[in-house]
C-alpha cells in the first residue's frame, strides 16, 4: 500500500499598515489635521474589509498605539489580528520592515505589506503577490510617482533592504537596485495609483468608483469633504 505525500500549505500573511504621507492626507483634507487622520484610518479600514475574504491567509492590521486596539477591533471583520506599532520604530521603512519581520519570526513564509496609500488594492493582486513569493525574495507593487503600494518578502535579507530606508518615501527603484546588489530575486506587480498621483478629492472619488472594490469609509468621508469645500 502506498502513502500519499502530504502537501503542506505555506503560512502566508497580509499586513495592512497606513502609510499615507501626512502632506497627501492634508491636501485631500483641505488642510484639516482631524480629517487627514480620518482619511488614513478609512484607507486602512477599507483595505482590511476588502481583503478579509481571502482564504488561507492571516490578516494583520497595524495600529499606531496599543490604546487604539479596542476601538479598531470593533470596526474590522472578525479574525483580523491587530498589531500595535512599537514605539522605537520611526521611519517608514522601519515600520514596514518591523511588521514583515514580526511575521517571518513567527514562521510565516510569505508576507505582503499593503501600505494603504491609495484606493484599495484588489484581493487578486495581493493573492498573486503572495504566490509570487514562492520564487522571489521581494515583491514590489509601485505607483506612477515611484512609491510603493505593496511590498512582500520571503526572507530576512529582503526585509533588511526595506527597513534600511530612512526617507519619508518608499522609492520602488531604490529597493530594486539594492536587491540587485544583494543578488535577491525581485518581482514586480502592476503599477497602481496612490493618492499622491490623484490631483484632488474629485479625482480620488472617481478612482474609487472605477476600482471594483467597495470603499465605503473613504467614499463617505471624501463626499463630506467635497460638500464642505
Amino acid at each position: 500500500m502506498t502513502t500519499d505525500r502530504l502537501r503542506t500549505t505555506p503560512r502566508q500573511a497580509i499586513v495592512l499598515i497606513a502609510l499615507l504621507r501626512q502632506s497627501d492626507a492634508l491636501h485631500l483634507a483641505g488642510g484639516r489635521h482631524d480629517l487627514a487622520e480620518a482619511i488614513c484610518q478609512c484607507a486602512l479600514l477599507d483595505a482590511v474589509r476588502g481583503l478579509a475574504g481571502l482564504n488561507g491567509v492571516t490578516i494583520t492590521a497595524v495600529v499606531e498605539r496599543a490604546a487604539e486596539v479596542r476601538s479598531v477591533q470593533a470596526l474590522v471583520p472578525p479574525g483580523v489580528d491587530l498589531l500595535p506599532l512599537e514605539r522605537t520604530v520611526t521611519t517608514v521603512g522601519e515600520r514596514i520592515g518591523w511588521a514583515l519581520q514580526s511575521h517571518l519570526d513567527r514562521a510565516f513564509e510569505r508576507v505582503v505589506a499593503v501600505t494603504c496609500c491609495g484606493p484599495p488594492v484588489p484581493a487578486r493582486t495581493v493573492a498573486t503577490a503572495l504566490g509570487t513569493l514562492a520564487s522571489a525574495d521581494l515583491v514590489i507593487g509601485s505607483t506612477p510617482s515611484g512609491g510603493c503600494y505593496l511590498l512582500g518578502a520571503s526572507s530576512d535579507r529582503a526585509v533588511r533592504i526595506i527597513a534600511s530606508t530612512v526617507t519619508s518615501d518608499l522609492a520602488a527603484d531604490k529597493f530594486r537596485t539594492r536587491a540587485a546588489l544583494e543578488n535577491l530575486t525581485v518581482r514586480s506587480m502592476e503599477v497602481r495609483p496612490g493618492f499622491a498621483d490623484l490631483a484632488d478629492v474629485a479625482v480620488v472619488r472617481d478612482a474609487l468608483r472605477r476600482v471594483d472594490i467597495p470603499a465605503p469609509c473613504l467614499d463617505q468621508l471624501l463626499a463630506m469633504i467635497a460638500a464642505e469645500s
